[in-house]
């Protein structure tokens, strides 16, 4: 069984706010605040019944999406160690109340996600900056996220990291490392949403749970 589960996906794309309250139509789940600093809203999302979350920031031009990953830091070390992997933590210092771990480009998949190690603890989590709900756990109720599309020149050598659970990886040929699509179900209506010109949402209004 893989240390590693599907946590949220990062979207850049101009006008977050809009785009935001499409997901929310679309899928019947609430807009919610993301990370504040210093009392700026810079990211807002929704999360899904099941867990993950999407995190939507302000960009000028849409950007490749990522897949974040939620796990242990020190098993991603270990990995990267075994593997040769080129990554970095690019949040050190110790201001944030998680820790990334992200891979360099030209790593086939494995450039298309990061890690995440949440330390539950922390104080910050107090703070207006880090209290919005988009970090809250999930109740349970609504649309569920099912399956989640990566595309990447090379398929590298992701497999010690694929996320085990209700949440399927599929991983496929494509020019750049990103996530292209995602797969809801449980709203109340059908349908597919282009986010950007490069990520795809397809909602169904069944579910399996």
């Amino acid at each position: 069984m893989s240390a590693f589960a599907v946590d949220h996906l990062v979207i850049r794309a101009p006008g977050p706010e809009a785009l935001a309250e499409q997901i929310s139509r679309a899928t019947g789940l609430p807009v919610l605040r993301g990370w504040t600093p210093e009392g700026v809203v810079k990211s807002r999302g929704v999360r899904f019944a099941n867990g993950p979350f999407l995190d939507i920031f302000e960009a000028e031009d849409a950007r490749p999406c990522h897949l974040g990953l939620r796990g242990e830091t020190a098993a991603t070390e270990r990995l990267i160690e075994a593997h040769g992997w080129q990554a970095r933590h690019p949040e050190e210092g110790g201001r944030f109340p998680w820790r990334l771990t992200t891979f360099r480009r030209g790593q086939g998949v494995l450039s298309a996600v990061f890690q995440i190690d949440y330390d539950r603890s922390a104080a910050a989590w107090l703070a207006q900056e880090f209290s919005g709900e988009l970090y809250q756990p999930a109740k349970g109720v609504g649309a569920h996220l099912e399956r989640i599309w990566i595309v990447a020149p090379e398929s590298g050598d992701i497999g010690p990291m694929l996320p085990t659970g209700d949440i399927e990886v599929t991983i496929d040929a494509g020019p750049a490392a990103e996530v292209v699509r995602f797969e809801v179900s449980g709203a109340s209506t059908e349908g597919e949403l282009h986010l950007t010109p490069r990520l795809l949402m397809s909602v169904k209004a069944f579910t399996s749970r």
